[in-house]
């Protein structure tokens, strides 16, 4: 079944989907800090810590949001797709994000994230059994293969690193967990889906990022420190997913997906204002032919 056809979103409106985009952008800008904040704290803390403190951080913000909006209990059949959540963008995602980065510069790591579009929509396609129109492979293959292109020439890297096989292992379950994500985000809020997704990993977090927690390794982390983990756990764990799940699900997975194609741009953005580097001319000529192939995929 093509994208186009209109009954896989019975009574969406444009203006819905524009205001999808809108969402999908806002998601991306927050998400395209989470390799530079967690390179950072790989000065700091072990990849695990990285990874299970930000899970707990975003738990903690999580609950009152839920007691407050008096949110019901997940239902039973839902809480297997929260589960699979949990494992690809709770543990999965952050955990192997956070080793790659041990190994990686932030501008190889990118490379390997600007994969990630391309298998959540592949991920869709699998678990939801819809099939792209072929144009929107087309497309969504060309951009992948654009900003991967742009990405190492960026970067300047040659060969493998050990973390690619960790950052490849991220983007495939990351992929899995938006797409689940998404799916769940037809049958409750999308940032209800996300508030369960941390909180109901609670049980599994919380012992383990006590068991590796070290003393010191929070009461000395500098102010940067607390910042970038900070960031981590309330932007990329939890709201940036509150604006990322709600897109998914109201403008399709495939669709909505190709709009992390700038993520890597954006990355750049952040490197150009924070760290003094230069923009050129020709990332801004690739950026526009991205921006061009996603406007393309949301045509079919």
């Amino acid at each position: 079944m093509s994208l186009a056809t209109p009954a896989l979103h019975p009574g969406l409106q444009q203006p819905s989907q524009s205001a999808a985009y809108m969402l999908a952008l806002l998601a991306v800008a927050g998400f395209a800090m989470t390799l530079p904040a967690t390179k950072v704290l790989t000065e700091m803390l072990s990849a695990q810590q990285i990874g299970l403190y930000r899970a707990v951080i975003a738990a903690a913000a999580a609950l009152p949001l839920l007691w407050l909006a008096r949110a019901p209990w997940p239902k039973r059949q839902q809480l297997t797709g929260l589960a699979v959540v949990a494992a690809g963008n709770i543990f999965g995602f952050p955990l192997l994000t956070s080793v790659g980065m041990q190994y990686v510069p932030v501008s190889h790591g990118a490379v390997i994230i600007a994969a990630m579009p391309l298998a959540t929509a592949l991920a869709s396609a699998l678990l939801s059994g819809i099939r792209p129109a072929p144009r929107f492979w087309l497309y969504a293959s060309s951009g992948a293969v654009l900003v991967l292109g742009y990405s190492i020439w960026q970067s300047g890297a040659s060969g493998l690193y050990w973390g690619d096989l960790a950052l490849v292992g991220a983007v495939l379950l990351g992929a899995i967990g938006y797409a689940k994500g998404a799916e769940l985000s037809q049958q409750m809020p999308g940032w209800q889906v996300i508030c369960w997704v941390v909180v109901l990993s609670l049980p599994l977090s919380l012992p383990w990022s006590l068991l590796v927690y070290t003393p010191g390794s929070l009461s000395q982390l500098p102010e940067l420190g607390w910042a970038a983990l900070l960031y981590i756990g309330l932007v990329s764990s939890l709201f940036g997913f509150f604006a990322w799940n709600k897109a998914l699900a109201t403008g399709g997975v495939a669709r909505i997906s190709q709009v992390q194609l700038l993520q890597p741009f954006l990355t750049y953005a952040y490197s150009i204002v924070l760290l003094g580097e230069s923009w050129n001319s020709l990332t801004a000529g690739v950026c526009a032919l991205v921006i061009g192939l996603v406007w393309l995929s949301k045509r079919h």
